[in-house]
């Protein structure tokens, strides 16, 4: 049987109790309190008789009990060891009870039965870190978590591993970009800040908490339990998420906003250069019927037919004709000319632009040959747009300036913090992220890769801000 318990602390005590007396118990030879003793190797080379801590029997329920342990027979160990306080005990105690212990063979009555072991399986990836930004470490599952529900649909609908792997690095590629950017700029922003910017930000957070609640009838938890319905996220994470949207702001406002000037000369040249953008070019809605010229009876019916006043649309839409029939004989797209009508160029083949000066809306041409067909042309309608002077314009044109500028520079300065910033390679990024979805999500799916290494990663294309 195993050596009980309490049998072990009783041996360990008794010789922690030996070390303790042969170390440091008081010197009883000394010839003044107050000098020091001198030990020698022969004091700990043997022990007085004292007193045996004595281990219960086994088969007994006696207690201990401390008895005089027998003298030693060895010369060498009858010599006094100074203080004269520790246990001794015999080998025989020592070892007592270890006679009785049983060796079986075999597993333990309680071990888990194969049968009722999990499959075996290939290891899954619980998360990793792809990478950092700006010092700051990117985890995958913390990554992958706000794109978990697209890419597990794409994995459902996509009809091969190479068609997800396509769509997921395009989705995991933008959302990497963005990630990128928000950091960086964070981290400008941060580091930005005056002390006094930074007392000022631990109010503003408090604001944004304080707003948050109030738009819950002023409970944070009914805030929290928003956030989390439409965002899945805590009400720290939302107050941390518009914090930090504060600060991009802020940083932008004042590191590019100012480098953003429109004249009223780049107002005018714009002008000039969208004139037909704001005075555009009046268009003609013409349809068409051709009828080959050898169909004489076909030729006659069109004939007929116009001079009875039906439609052309519906003459265009049937036979004979043959052209764009199935759009009852439209031309598309509409066709645009410099007015007036009689002088302008519609057709760039001269019989049918001759043909079609002559017609006001709602009139159709005299029947004419070209090439092999006898053609008739309509003239639906003549759309016009008002015009635009500059004066009626210059706001909407500063204002699309304005933009166009703040994006230029908005590249560049991001570009300068892109160049100063630390971060991992983004393709390596990419890709370790890609093999960690690819694993994650078509795991179980309709179009799960049959081996580890079987997953397509698209090459990668030039990096580019989205």
């Amino acid at each position: 049987m195993p050596v009980s318990a309490p049998r072990t602390q009783i041996i360990s005590a008794a010789l922690l109790l030996t070390l303790l007396a042969g170390c440091s118990a008081p010197d009883s030879r000394a010839p003044e309190r107050g000098n020091a003793a001198q030990l020698s190797i022969t004091d700990f080379q043997g022990a007085a008789p004292v007193p045996s801590l004595t281990p219960t029997s086994p088969t007994t329920n006696a207690g201990n009990a401390l008895t005089p342990a027998p003298a030693p027979t060895n010369p060498t160990d009858a010599t006094p060891r100074r203080g004269g306080r520790a246990v001794v005990i015999s080998d025989a105690d020592a070892t007592a009870g270890l006679s009785d212990v049983v060796v079986l063979s075999g597993q333990p009555e309680n071990a888990i039965r194969p049968e009722a072991r999990p499959a075996s399986a290939s290891p899954y990836l619980v998360d990793a870190m792809i990478g950092q930004i700006n010092g700051k470490p990117v985890y995958a599952s913390r990554f992958l978590a706000p794109l978990d529900g697209v890419l597990r649909a794409k994995a459902d609908e996509a009809k091969s591993p190479q068609a997800w792997a396509t769509e997921a690095r395009n989705i995991i590629a933008k959302q990497l970009a963005n990630e990128i950017e928000d950091e960086l700029l964070l981290a400008e922003s941060r580091a930005a800040l005056s002390p006094e910017q930074r007392q000022g930000l631990v109010f503003f957070v408090q604001q944004i908490r304080d707003n948050l609640a109030a738009q819950n009838s002023g409970s944070e938890a009914r805030a929290e339990e928003a956030a989390l319905a439409q965002e899945g996220l805590t009400l720290d994470q939302k107050v941390r998420e518009e914090q930090n949207k504060a600060l991009i702001r802020s940083l932008v406002e004042r590191s590019v906003r100012p480098r953003v000037n429109v004249s009223w000369r780049d107002v005018q040249r714009q002008y000039e250069r969208d004139f037909r953008v704001f005075n555009p070019l009046p268009t003609a809605n013409l349809r068409m019927i051709f009828v080959p010229t050898k169909n004489v009876e076909g030729v006659q019916k069109i004939r007929e037919a116009i001079a009875a006043g039906t439609p052309f649309a519906a003459l265009a839409a049937a036979e004979p004709n043959t052209f764009a029939r199935g759009d009852s004989g439209l031309l598309a797209p509409p066709r645009s000319f410099e007015p007036p009508l009689a002088n302008a160029k519609v057709f760039d083949d001269p019989i049918l632009n001759q043909n079609a000066q002559k017609l006001s809306p709602g009139q159709v041409t005299e029947p004419f040959e070209l090439g092999q067909n006898t053609v008739w042309i309509k003239l639906d309608t003549i759309n016009e747009t008002p015009s635009r002077s500059l004066e009626q314009v210059q706001l909407e044109i500063q204002s699309a300036l304005r933009n166009q500028k703040f994006n230029q520079e908005l590249q560049r300065f991001y570009n300068r913090i892109l160049e100063r910033g630390s971060r991992t390679s983004e393709d390596e990024m990419l890709r370790s992220l890609l093999l960690i979805a690819a694993e994650r999500y078509l795991i179980g799916s309709k179009i799960r890769p049959s081996g580890a290494n079987t997953m397509p990663i698209p090459a990668p294309t030039p990096a580019s801000k989205p």
